[in-house]
């Protein structure tokens, strides 16, 4: 299983996007139209279930300008779901929780 980070401990109370990552260049397993696991998981709760009061979304791109919602987690502990890779991938937080916490998204991939 090999892991590539989207956002790592990005800031769940401001609304943004994290820089996308671009996976033209890329071999096996991170291949565009190559099918992985998209994750979105809660690093740090500082307040009760703040993390979770977050709004996130794991999006993808053929031309790193208009973006698909591939994955929302709202208002969970946390989410995953299969997806397909495009071209360009981002996670960003679309409604911020309010108080301090933190959250991840990664990319899941089978190595073989």
């Amino acid at each position: 299983m090999k892991v590539q980070a989207l956002g790592e401990a990005v800031d769940a109370t401001s609304v943004a996007n994290q820089t996308a990552v671009d996976f033209t260049g890329f071999t096996t397993p991170f291949m565009p139209g190559r099918k992985v696991v998209a994750v979105i998981s809660p690093l740090s709760i500082l307040s009760g279930n703040a993390a979770t009061a977050a709004t996130s979304k794991v999006q993808g791109s053929d031309d790193g300008v208009t973006y698909v919602d591939l994955l929302t987690c709202a208002a969970g502990a946390g989410k995953m779901a299969e997806v397909t890779l495009y071209n360009y991938m981002r996670f960003g937080v679309t409604v911020g929780a309010g108080s301090a916490s933190t959250l991840n998204s990664y990319l899941l991939a089978d190595s073989v």
